[in-house]
């Protein structure tokens, strides 16, 4: 059996023989797919190298930290330690390396170019730890003891990126300018994408203007300045036609990354008012008025037209800017094929192909179910 919605207070409940079936078949299925061995996303292409650095740079990043408070010392460990132990952990500390070896014409070895990677480490990571609790913030779920902690990894993070080319103006207008941009992301997303909540009904004003998708990377802009960093170590210059197409790149790479995981919080964003990018399209494609809409009513016409619609029209917005993110890279000529942008992006296609399989199956057993149900009657 499975919960249907609460109505008047009720909780109700309903099954079938072939629900059973198909539950007790997923069930087998995950039994099996277990018993496989399987290398995770985050963890393929990571060396032993990748592991050294990412620890040399989480001890660079705590080191930073000793001339702070106790107690601010002691939160900001705590987060650095917990980010680096999360799936995305090494992939963040480990990204100036990475970014280097896929080069055609990387850095040469030595101790001054392994500093130069492992401080744009520590700059990625607090901006990482800056850009995790200034989220949380803007979802309404942050923590006000840890506004402090963010704080510092944010400024720890301009300072090193800054810093990482000291004598190029150009670089340092670069790192400016994209601060900048990440706070007036944020500022407008607290001003064009939220609708209020009242007593259990969503008050629907006007969707938020998305234009060409550039507003979803613009919040995490920051995560691109450790390889672009790296470029200008390598002689290429801020502006010209190569830097510019690796700067394109990224940006898709950071539109499909915030896609996909708004494609998986839809539902709860809907519930806090929160118009993300697919809320916004399923409220679209609903065809809703500005007004007052109750939640309860809304999930369920949102759920039919986010699984049968909006989602497949979502996956192939995904694949255009995984396509134009590999178009960018080899537009630039300066990395090697299997880079690990590229490789990035492999991974978020990959998570398409297995949401749409998903879809598909799910949308194939509701019609076997329902033609189940019209035969008994």
């Amino acid at each position: 059996m499975y919960a249907d919605p609460v109505k008047n207070g009720k909780l109700y409940y309903n099954g079938s023989p072939a629900l059973t079936t198909a539950f007790a078949l997923e069930a087998l299925a995950l039994y099996a797919d277990a018993g496989q061995p399987r290398t995770s996303r985050t963890a393929a292409g990571r060396t032993a190298r990748e592991h050294s650095a990412a620890a040399t740079a989480l001890t660079l990043a705590k080191r930073q930290n000793r001339r702070l408070d106790p107690e601010l010392r002691a939160a900001t460990s705590q987060l650095l330690d917990k980010l680096a132990a999360s799936d995305s952990g090494p992939e963040i500390i480990a990204l100036p390396q990475r970014f280097n070896r896929s080069l055609v014409k990387p850095l040469e070895p030595g101790s001054r170019s392994e500093n130069f990677l492992n401080n744009l480490s520590v700059a990625n990571i607090n901006g990482w730890l800056a850009y995790v609790i200034y989220d949380d913030f803007l979802d309404g779920t942050g923590k006000p003891s840890l506004l402090p902690a963010a704080n510092a990894a944010a400024r720890r993070s301009f300072d090193g990126f800054l810093e990482a080319i000291a004598d190029d103006q150009a670089f340092r207008s670069l790192v400016r300018e994209t601060f900048d941009a990440i706070d007036g992301a944020n500022a407008w997303e607290q001003a064009h994408c939220r609708f209020e909540r009242n007593s259990g009904r969503l008050l629907v004003g006007a969707l938020p203007d998305y234009g060409r998708l550039s507003k979803l990377a613009e919040r995490s802009m920051g995560h691109t300045l450790a390889p672009l960093a790296v470029l200008v170590a390598t002689g290429s210059r801020p502006g010209e036609k190569p830097f510019k197409s690796v700067q394109a790149a990224l940006s898709h790479y950071l539109i499909a990354r915030q896609l996909n995981d708004d494609l998986h919080d839809w539902q709860q964003d809907l519930e806090n008012g929160h118009v993300s990018y697919v809320v916004g399209r399923i409220i679209s494609d609903l065809g809703l008025r500005p007004d007052g809409h109750d939640v309860r009513d809304l999930l369920p016409k949102a759920r039919r037209q986010f699984w049968h619609e909006t989602l497949p029209a979502l996956c192939r917005t995904v694949r255009e800017q995984i396509r134009l993110g590999r178009q960018a890279l080899d537009t630039s000529g300066l990395l090697v094929q299997n880079n690990v942008i590229a490789l990035l992006l492999d991974g978020f296609e990959q998570v398409i192909d297995e949401t749409l399989d998903s879809q598909h199956q799910a949308i194939s057993f509701l019609r076997h179910y329902n033609k189940q149900e019209v035969m008994k009657r």
